[in-house]
């Protein structure tokens, strides 16, 4: 009798053993298939990057070389041997090839053999991005990764797979069922952005990690949750690092200033127009159980309650954030040394450049940003996933509920999507005195909120989600062989 007790007791005990265990796996197996398969996509990568990006990487790896003697590179500096030995080496990917007789003098070729004249172009940025890359590729050099450029590039892992979990945590707290935040991650992670941002020396890396570090504190605010120093931090950093990432805090600013706005409405006419916490779509029992929502309370009554703190936040965000990058400004002209390398890019300023630059941002972030040097796979899944989000950003802010929290996220991204363009250029021509077409990349830091709001809209069908994944697994196992 003691011993079927015994018994009893043990088989209880396994079965509430496994049963944490496949609650552990069914809440943390998504984003850990995230993080390993960015860790993977990297380190697939990397070694079969033989030649250096177009994009700009040429100067970044000259600050990289300079960030433990110089700390800062200046306007108008040369670029040094490290940089230069690159370029013949390894040559530049789609423009130059390497030239091995060349490769052990490159230091005492004359500049005109360079791009840009030997001169840097990398001075526009502050050190942050590069000095955290620096440090970052210390230890992974002491591993056996000998040369600075491959060490920095693996360092891409790290910024891509916070981007990935941001995205997925903010995808959660949307009540975005497991299946489906999983296949958007996986699609985002096999994307040309993700490959051209994080397999490459690049100051697109952080774009993406702190677009979905603010799109998830910006929705944990407006469900009724803390983080507004976080949200400020956050912001300033965003902008520190690139100031083109201005586009995810121009998305925040812009929908807590809008929330506020529609409280303050609220609150005077004493109704509530918003409906109730956010619920994108159906989800069985256990996952609605486990996703972290404002159900207390409505995402209208949240905005009710502090309409002016949404307000202030808003302003003082993106008022340090902008103070922040006209602090590096000023420090930029105080150290420069001469005039910026003429990069031939530069063209009158016209209304129709403005118009077409409004549309640059939703027409083809995730795309490969030179059209033409990676596989057939990533390719697709580039094109794939601009096509989904585009559509899927459009259908969600014409179809849901009007001032409910996904609406607001939509139209905010919309909003500042068609404004940004505009307002880099006219900033770029006020400051340089010509314009130059804006590359798409510019609005990476928005792509985790197009990828989110997307997954809100699909979520509405329970089978999409399985359907997607099914599509996005084996696409995300092709592209590791086609670079």
């Amino acid at each position: 009798m003691n011993r079927d007790r015994g018994s009893r007791v043990s088989e209880q005990g396994e079965r509430g053993a496994g049963g944490r265990l496949r609650a552990a796996l069914r809440r943390f197996g998504a984003p850990l298939l995230l993080v390993l398969f960015a860790f993977v996509t990297v380190l697939v990568h990397v070694p079969q990057n033989e030649q250096i990006s177009p994009i700009d990487e040429f100067v970044y790896s000259d600050y990289l070389a300079k960030i433990p003697t110089e700390g800062v590179v200046r306007q108008g500096e040369d670029t040094g041997d490290y940089a230069r030995s690159l370029v013949k080496c390894r040559g530049v990917m789609l423009y130059i090839e390497p030239v091995a007789a060349e490769c052990p003098v490159a230091g005492d070729l004359p500049d005109g053999d360079f791009p840009f004249g030997g001169k840097t172009s990398a001075d526009i940025y502050t050190p942050a991005y590069f000095a955290v890359t620096w440090a970052v590729a210390q230890p992974i050099r002491w591993l056996g990764v000998g040369d600075l450029l491959d060490a920095g590039s693996y360092v891409g892992f790290f910024w891509l797979a916070g981007a990935l979990l941001f995205l997925y945590a903010a995808s959660r707290r949307m009540a975005m069922p497991r299946a489906l935040a999983l296949a958007l991650g996986l699609l985002v992670a096999a994307s040309p952005a993700a490959f051209w941002s994080s397999t490459y020396v690049s100051t697109d890396a952080p774009a993406m990690f702190f677009g979905g570090a603010i799109l998830l504190v910006t929705i944990r605010l407006l469900q009724g949750r803390s983080g507004s120093v976080v949200l400020v931090v956050l912001a300033v950093l965003a902008v520190l690092f690139k100031v083109q990432n201005v586009a995810v805090v121009g998305f925040a600013c812009l929908a807590l200033l809008a929330s506020g706005i529609l409280g303050m409405v609220e609150r005077r006419r004493g109704l509530s127009r918003a409906g109730s916490a956010p619920t994108a779509g159906r989800t069985d029992s256990t996952e609605a159980a486990e996703v972290t929502v404002a159900t207390a309370t409505t995402v209208s009554e949240v905005r009710r309650a502090s309409p002016l703190r949404f307000v202030v936040l808003a302003i003082v965000a993106g008022v340090l954030s902008i103070l922040g990058q006209a602090a590096w400004i000023v420090v930029r002209q105080s150290i420069s040394t001469g005039p910026s390398p003429d990069q031939a890019t530069g063209s009158p300023l016209s209304a129709r450049a403005l118009v077409a630059e409004a549309f640059k941002f939703l027409g083809g972030v995730p795309l490969d940003p030179t059209a033409a040097a990676n596989g057939a796979a990533i390719s697709f899944a580039g094109m794939f996933l601009w096509v989904l989000t585009l559509a899927g950003l459009l259908a969600l802010a014409l179809t849901a509920r009007t001032f409910g929290l996904p609406w607001l996220l939509a139209w905010s991204a919309i909003v500042i999507s068609l404004l940004l363009g505009p307002l880099l250029v006219l900033g770029v021509s006020a400051s340089e005195g010509y314009y130059f077409p804006l590359p798409a990349r510019y609005g990476l830091s928005l792509l985790p909120a197009y990828v989110l709001l997307t997954g809100v809209f699909l979520a509405k069908r329970r089978l999409v989600g399985r359907f997607l994944l099914a599509l996005a697994a084996p696409l995300a196992v092709v592209t590791l062989f086609s670079s």
